[in-house]
């Protein structure tokens, strides 16, 4: 393989924030920082930096960190936490701007999946686009929120039978913002 090839796949290679399980830990041991780095199959750097953004540190022994199992798992579900957020029924979050944001206008597009989540509700796929950065945003709801929004007069649609008779339609429909409602 030429060094150039290297070099441009290397470059390719994006750095993207991983979802770590804390099921893989166990709370009455005790880690070292190369044994964090094999159990998650990440570098020894990373665990590094997790120790400057609070990870608490047991000792510093001989083979780098002693960090305690228990203090393990809470750093990672801090982690799980601190990228959770709330959204309200007319937003999604959007993979760019890394936060919850409206559709352009309030304009969205309901996909009938045909998928069913339980006895009676199939899955809805909401497709928009970003108010703020344009970026294509979607999420899953159930028909029955679906019909619990048109009831309440959050969302404006014509058609909806039409959505659920077919599972290849697709819907125009609009988010009514609550400052429109009064």
């Amino acid at each position: 393989m030429s060094r150039k090839y290297e070099k441009k796949n290397r470059t390719k290679q994006k750095s993207r924030k991983k979802r770590y399980s804390h099921r893989k830990v166990r709370s009455n041991r005790v880690y070292y920082t190369h044994e964090i780095a094999e159990l998650f199959s990440i570098t020894k750097g990373t665990v590094r930096k997790w120790v400057q953004r609070g990870l608490k540190v047991v000792d510093r022994g001989k083979f780098g960190f002693l960090i305690r199992g228990e203090d393990l798992i809470r750093f990672l579900k801090e982690q799980q936490d601190r990228r959770h957020v709330e959204l309200s029924h007319n937003e999604f979050r959007c993979p760019k701007c890394r936060c919850g944001r409206t559709s352009k206008g309030g304009q969205v597009l309901l996909s009938n999946f045909g998928r069913r989540v339980a006895k009676s509700v199939s899955s809805i796929q909401i497709e928009g686009f970003c108010s703020h950065c344009g970026t294509s945003i979607r999420k899953l709801s159930s028909t029955r929120q679906i019909k619990t929004w048109l009831e309440d007069g959050t969302l404006r649609m014509k058609n909806f039978e039409r959505l659920m008779r077919s599972s290849n339609k697709h819907i125009n429909a609009t988010f009514i913002a609550k400052e429109d409602e009064s």
